[in-house]
């Protein structure tokens, strides 16, 4: 697939009308595939560009301008290094109406991956696994270095399946069942994709991370505010994605799910955070009260 072809499918995913606006925010580390969304978009509506500096850490506002820009329009992509998910200004943009879609730290082989998978069984899997967590009450994950139960009852659905409605927000690529719970006990290991780069031990109470294996990370947890929130339990969907050192799409593998800390209120949760990082656990069995629904990796 080459890059103007998948920058089509992104656009056509967001179902854009004539008349409506679209806006792409994005920086000089991802602009190749910002002006293709670009150039994709003026086929289908209006559509204008707006290139920032990079932010310089996820979670961090954009420009009050291009904020306020946000707002104006109907749909946003933001193909940027740092994550515009979980800011202020997506939020207020998706309250306006708008449909924002963020692909942080995309890059060109994600990005051709992520949108040419068939996206109508990323549908499905979604919806399965979602519907299960979401009329569940409690998710118990069991792998190596790893016993957490999670409370999930009457949590807001935040799944992000590849459909884009107006007045949302959501990844590209897609393909997660996801909920910001409401409590969590126990303890999870995984790869620290954000700071060190090394496999992590951390240890949650009362939806709180109370203890982390690496002093630096830990440090870094215990300094930014509500950074030890326990944010989101997702379920990766998506058949195309691969397991590498690249979070937006690691997240979304089949076969996967992560925990993160951080901010929840994107995905309907109360917390506020400047960050929201996403650690990934692979090949967990995963129960839905006592029903397993996956078995070390495999979808039951």
């Amino acid at each position: 697939m080459k890059l103007m072809d998948a920058a089509r499918n992104a656009v056509a995913l967001a179902k854009p009308k004539k008349k409506e606006r679209l806006l792409v925010v994005t920086d000089r580390a991802s602009l190749a595939i910002g002006k293709a969304i670009y150039e994709a978009a003026k086929q289908k509506c209006s559509a204008e560009i707006i290139v920032i500096k990079q932010t310089g850490g996820h979670g961090r506002e954009p420009p009050k301008a291009v904020a306020a820009a946000m707002k104006k329009v109907d749909i946003v992509y933001c193909p940027t290094k740092y994550s515009l998910t979980h800011t202020n200004a997506s939020r207020a943009a998706k309250k306006s109406g708008a449909t924002v879609i963020t692909l942080p730290g995309i890059t060109r082989a994600v990005f051709l991956r992520g949108v040419g998978v068939d996206y109508k069984k990323v549908r499905r899997l979604t919806k399965r696994v979602g519907d299960g967590l979401h009329k569940a009450k409690k998710v118990r994950i069991v792998a190596s270095g790893t016993d957490i139960v999670i409370d999930v009852r009457g949590c807001r659905r935040a799944d992000d399946g590849g459909d884009f409605p107006r007045k949302s927000i959501h990844n590209l690529p897609s393909g997660e069942a996801a909920v910001a719970p409401r409590g969590a006990d126990g303890f999870f290991t995984a790869k620290d994709l954000h700071l060190t780069k090394k496999q992590v031990k951390i240890v949650v109470k009362g939806r709180k991370v109370v203890g982390v294996s690496n002093s630096r990370l830990k440090r870094h947890l215990w300094k930014v505010r509500n950074a030890r929130n326990i944010a989101e339990l997702g379920i990766g969907t998506n058949p195309g994605a691969k397991s590498t050192d690249n979070t937006l799409e690691a997240e979304k593998v089949l076969g996967t799910c992560h925990i993160a800390v951080g901010d929840s209120k994107s995905l309907g949760g109360s917390v506020g955070a400047e960050i929201h990082w996403d650690f990934i656990i692979r090949k967990p069995t995963i129960w839905f009260d006592n029903k397993k629904i996956m078995d070390k990796g495999k979808l039951l």
